[in-house]
């Protein structure tokens, strides 16, 4: 299994087709105080898998678990589900979108968070996000 893509944003969808849809990708926050509070951060990310990782059953169990950490590496918030990957056939990838919304997650300082993503309990991918102080000028 691999990361195939990984971002933060506003909001996502899987259409219709299959498509995964992203809307607006950030990596910075600008804050005008502190603590700032963001309605919703979406954590995406597309795996995909190949044939060893199938099960018996022909499915793909997959756990998951993002991990907000402050600057001083303290977890601030945090989401874990399960998911099954499915369809796979035999010398074609098969692939699995997760869309992982984080609601109201509180920023108590600036600096550097990171958005840890783990799968099946293995870190698989880190995305920073910057909280940056809004200066008027």
């Amino acid at each position: 299994m691999k990361v195939q893509l990984a971002v933060l944003c506003e909001a996502a969808n899987v259409s219709m087709d299959g498509k995964l849809n992203i809307f607006g990708e950030f990596n910075t926050i600008n804050a005008a105080q502190l603590p700032a509070v963001y309605p919703v951060i979406v954590y995406v990310v597309k795996l995909v898998f190949r044939s060893e990782d199938v099960a018996n059953d022909g499915t793909i169990p997959v756990h998951f678990r993002v991990e907000v950490r402050s600057p001083d590496g303290v977890i601030v918030s945090s989401i874990e589900g399960s998911g099954i990957g499915s369809g796979h056939e035999a010398g074609t990838p098969s692939s699995l979108p997760l869309i992982l919304p984080v609601l109201n997650p509180t920023f108590d300082t600036y600096g550097e968070f990171e958005f840890r993503l783990f799968i099946n309990h293995k870190e698989q991918n880190c995305i920073s996000l910057l909280i940056r102080e809004l200066v008027n000028q």
